[in-house]
């Protein structure tokens, strides 16, 4: 079992229209498999 990569985010970024495709930007830059990236969304995002 790996360890996950976690990334808190808050409501700027998360709103962001390109967030999904920066995400995936920074997957293959860094070589990171998408099921060791855990997202956190920061409280203020879900209120």
């Amino acid at each position: 079992m790996g360890y996950a990569e976690l990334v808190n985010l808050s409501a700027p970024p998360f709103a962001q229209p390109d967030m999904r495709r920066h995400l995936v930007d920074i997957l293959q830059q860094t070589g990171l498999e998408a099921k060791y990236l855990e997202i956190e969304l920061t409280e203020s995002t879900i209120v």
